[in-house]
């Protein structure tokens, strides 16, 4: 299943998809942020909420990128009391932005729906930049945002070596019926659901990914 996102990234990257508002749901009070998180998408984003009222921004098909960008998507979202909504791959800085949202859900109409948590890497070099800077981080995060982690999820955050590793909540239809996993995976190939370690005790609802 996960293959198809990765795919899928290289396609959005590349034609640059990304800030616009949602066709999903046609209101002129709902934003869409799809592709990579950018700074200039928060700048974007940061003269929309200025000029009129947003009250959702949908993740879709949102891979990640800017940590920082990330942060501040969080931050006005937050301070503005927005709700937001993941659908489909929510992953790395985008799932950070999407935890700022006043009321979070995910998207009922998408049968597949992941968010991905995992540490930063430097963005001249690749490497991970390590425990002490995630939590340099985590903290900054839990102090604008007011979201805290709980520890198997922070522990996994803070010690992220790998581009695919990370602890993957899981919202998938079968038969139609839905179906929710918590997982981590090591990150020494591309995800392999099948192949990665369920987390007991952690879900959409104990970690604060839905609030409903």
């Amino acid at each position: 299943m996960f293959r198809k996102y990765y795919f899928l990234l290289a396609f959005l990257l590349v034609s640059h998809v990304g800030y616009s508002l949602s066709k999903d749901e046609d209101k002129e009070n709902t934003v869409t942020i799809s592709g990579d998180m950018t700074l200039e998408k928060y700048q974007t984003f940061e003269i929309t909420i200025s000029q009129k009222k947003i009250t959702a921004v949908i993740f879709k098909n949102c891979f990640g990128g800017n940590s920082l960008a990330g942060l501040r998507f969080a931050q006005a979202i937050k301070n503005n009391s927005i709700n937001t909504i993941a659908s489909g791959p929510v992953i790395s800085a985008c799932a950070f932005a999407y935890l700022g949202g006043l009321v979070r859900h995910i998207d009922s109409s998408n049968k597949d729906n992941v968010i991905q948590l995992h540490g930063a890497f430097d963005a001249a070099s690749g490497q991970p930049v390590g425990s002490i800077k995630n939590q340099e981080f985590l903290n900054i995060y839990s102090r604008l945002i007011g979201f805290k982690f709980m520890k198997t999820t922070e522990d996994i955050i803070l010690n992220t070596k790998k581009p695919y590793e990370g602890i993957y909540f899981v919202r998938t239809t079968v038969d139609d019926r839905l179906q929710d996993l918590t997982l981590y995976c090591n990150g020494d190939t591309e995800p392999d659901f099948k192949k990665c370690r369920k987390l007991e005790g952690i879900t959409f609802e104990t970690e604060g990914i839905t609030t409903k």
